[in-house]
């Protein structure tokens, strides 16, 4: 209900933009309709993923290499904010889990998203990955997560080097509607968090020492053997 009118704004107002010349000063005005209409859109769609329920389609990956596949897919589609970004792997090659790789990857997007809006002068966003001994991960975060006996954590982090986070925002974050940002809808970290719980799982975060945030995604993987090896 809210999409049919939004389409219909948006198709009168592309119309419009075909006939205006390149130097009329209303083509301003018609593009900021545009963009208002392509906004609104983004939230509606935004909204239905976080108040539909997720099912996942899970399959075994190597961490490192879907951590470098979401990297180059958003590097791809966000060339433009990325001048000034480097962004750099520190992923265990034995790290693997069952995941959906495309919600996850939406989660990825969003951090990464973030990171680069915490840096607006450039800096660096560093994705890393870690299987955690059982006991460290028991001690760790036995109060976010339930594991088997034969499970661990698998932590895929997401770090920046920017101004980080007011303390008294850190429990806001995932809320619904929350957001620091003025042009945020406060969903996507709600989004994220949604994901991850569907696949038993959780998001840490804090602010580094040093300046900057991190946000550790946890994943719950069987231990097959002593050696650490999941499935």
């Amino acid at each position: 209900e809210v999409r049919n009118p939004l389409s219909g704004i948006g198709g009168f107002a592309a119309l419009l933009k075909k006939d205006l010349d390149a130097d009329d000063p209303k083509l301003r005005l018609v593009n900021n309709i545009i963009r208002g209409v392509d906004s609104l859109n983004e939230t509606v769609t935004t909204l239905l993923n976080y108040t539909r329920f997720e099912e996942t389609n899970r399959s075994r990956v190597e961490v490192s290499r879907f951590v470098q596949d979401a990297i180059d897919r958003f590097r791809q589609d966000n060339g433009h904010r990325l001048e000034k970004i480097n962004f750099s792997t520190r992923c265990n090659e034995d790290c693997r889990v069952n995941i959906d790789i495309t919600l996850v990857r939406q989660v990825l997007f969003n951090l990464f998203s973030n990171a680069v809006e915490a840096q607006p002068d450039g800096g660096e966003v560093v994705v890393s990955s870690r299987v955690l001994p059982r006991q460290t991960a028991t001690a760790r975060y036995a109060d976010r997560l339930l594991l088997g006996l034969d499970e661990t954590i698998v932590e895929i982090n997401v770090e920046d080097f920017g101004g980080g986070i007011k303390e008294e925002d850190l429990d806001k974050l995932f809320a619904p509607f929350f957001t620091t940002r003025s042009e945020g809808n406060g969903l996507g970290l709600a989004v994220a968090l949604k994901v991850m719980k569907a696949h038993s799982g959780d998001i840490a975060v804090e602010n580094k020492s040093e300046g900057g945030v991190i946000f550790r995604l946890l994943l719950p993987t069987r231990i097959v053997n002593e050696n650490m090896e999941q499935t």
